[in-house]
């Protein structure tokens, strides 16, 4: 599924002791400040302009999703060593027409490459374009979506996702970190995303 922005993903990289993928994010953006900085905690922002990023010691320019104050509006978000919460946060911030990168934290840590796979983002360490979910799959979650509307709680909409779950579990190229980067994608919270990958469990 195509987002209404332009996606990025840096890999995580630990070069010489230190994560490679924010001197990459560095060089990317050079002094710029039409940024908005997204992560689950701000002490990832103060790490951050420890490690070089200017922009990331300016408070206005970045948000938790525990913050209270509204996102900046600005035409690049960068989520920074997410979870699944500052995931969903800096899609829904990151403006049509703007620019959404993500940086991995780990080589574990499977938000952002699921995020990554489900809209076919362009990986900035090769330049190359992750290669998206088979249309089958895109059906397959089309369907989850629609089924979401109450978060998949118990009734007619888990029931209707389960079945539809049980179908895609069949199929290799099915996996739950690109459901969850499918469900950021179509708007679904993070709470029900989770609720969802509970139910994927149990099929």
């Amino acid at each position: 599924m195509e987002p209404k922005y332009t996606p990025a993903w840096i890999p995580w990289s630990n070069d010489d002791g230190g994560p490679g993928s924010m001197r990459r994010l560095i060089t990317l953006l050079g002094n710029r400040t039409d940024v908005t900085l997204v992560s689950n905690q701000s002490n990832s922002f103060r790490a951050a302009a420890e490690d070089g990023l200017a922009v990331a010691a300016k408070r206005e320019h970045t948000i938790t999703p525990r913050s209270r104050s509204t996102a900046p509006s600005q035409p690049i978000v960068v989520a920074l060593w997410p979870l699944l919460e500052a995931m969903c946060l800096a899609h829904r911030i990151t403006p049509a027409g703007g620019t959404l990168i993500a940086l991995q934290w780990g080589d574990t840590e499977q938000v952002v490459p699921g995020w990554a796979k489900a809209c076919g983002a362009t990986n900035l360490r090769t330049d190359e374009q992750t290669p998206p979910p088979a249309p089958e799959l895109e059906e397959g979650f089309d369907l989850i979506s629609h089924e979401g509307n109450n978060g998949w709680t118990r009734g007619f909409g888990a029931d209707h996702a389960t079945r539809e779950l049980r179908g895609l579990k069949q199929r290799d190229d099915f996996d739950l970190p690109t459901l969850e980067g499918a469900m950021i994608l179509r708007g679904h919270r993070a709470e029900a995303i989770k609720r969802l990958e509970g139910l994927a469990a149990k099929v």
